[in-house]
């Protein structure tokens, strides 16, 4: 009994569907804007995210020690480092290391390649990377490094602060998602709104089987349900064609975009693929819920059941 009781159901809400067909396929477009716009949001979020990444990682703090200084005074030092407050990572590159990467470097001068053939000694001494644990850390690790006084073994400090370019990104990514929020938020209520009409529409057409049903012992959730259904299939389908069309279109681009994003390492499509089932799952959620309750403020209020 049940499951013809759900059939039936299926079936009144798949004829309220192909009855206004175009308006279906008009609420199915709208919807699917929406989509596009918050996933746009989400993308962006997802490069700014990073970015900001690829940026603390960089190295914030180079100390280059002297050439006559031991080794053990450099991993000594390295330890001392490594205790400062909100230092995220300390790299040790020895005067051997440091010589091999300048060669490999300038390994296309002669000017630089005979210099060096003739000197009897590295002129290079070892150098200590420092990273923050983030940007905002910066200028307290390097009052910890000028606390320990290493003047003694340390020929040059330099350091990058990179806060005025995570600011900037920042203020340019808070911008553009100011700007997509609002055109998803206008997409959205603008679905809400063509769901509920086309919702009521469907009420009004069919008056006369939902009377006849009340007469013969229809219950108000047997009339109801088709059209819950109904909010139900629009958000199946408009997450299903949304789909099909972002990840054909970022397939089109792909190698225009993974070169655009080749040097953050960032790939939208990449990106889309693993968390596929979790924003499609979120999406098709949200949706089904927004448009069942507009389903139902359509019912209540116009069919009065």
């Amino acid at each position: 009994m049940f499951f013809v009781t759900l059939y039936r159901l299926v079936k009144l809400a798949l004829q309220n569907f192909f009855r206004n067909f175009w308006l279906s396929i008009v609420t199915i477009t709208i919807i699917v804007l929406s989509l596009f716009s918050t996933s746009i949001l989400v993308g962006i979020g997802a490069m700014s995210d990073a970015v900001l990444s690829i940026v603390n990682e960089k190295v914030d703090i180079a100390l280059y020690f002297k050439t006559n200084v031991p080794q053990e005074v450099t991993l000594v030092t390295q330890e001392r480092v490594s205790q400062i407050p909100k230092v995220g990572k300390v790299e040790l590159i020895t005067a051997e290391e440091a010589l091999e990467q300048f060669k490999e470097k300038h390994g296309d001068d002669e000017l630089v390649t005979e210099a060096l053939s003739e000197l009897d000694s590295n002129p290079l001494g070892a150098v200590l990377l420092v990273t923050a644990e983030d940007i905002d850390s910066y200028e307290d690790v390097l009052a910890g490094i000028n606390n320990l006084n290493l003047s003694e073994f340390i020929e040059d400090t330099e350091s990058q602060d990179r806060r005025l370019l995570v600011n900037r990104l920042k203020n340019i990514t808070r911008k553009l998602s100011l700007g997509v929020t609002i055109m998803s938020v206008f997409f959205f209520v603008i679905s809400v709104l063509v769901v509920f009409n086309t919702i009521r529409l469907g009420i009004y057409a069919h008056k006369e089987e939902i009377g006849i049903m009340k007469l013969v012992g229809a219950s108000n959730w047997f009339v109801r349900m088709p059209f819950l259904i109904n909010g139900f299939l629009y958000a199946l389908l408009s997450v299903i064609v949304f789909w099909a069309i972002f990840m054909a279109t970022l397939n089109s681009f792909d190698s225009s975009v993974a070169l655009f994003f080749s040097e953050i390492g960032f790939s939208p499509k990449s990106y889309f693929a693993q968390n596929f089932f979790i924003l499609f799952s979120q999406q098709l959620l949200v949706l089904t819920v927004v448009n069942i309750l507009s389903a139902w403020v359509a019912i209540q209020r116009h069919l009065r059941v």
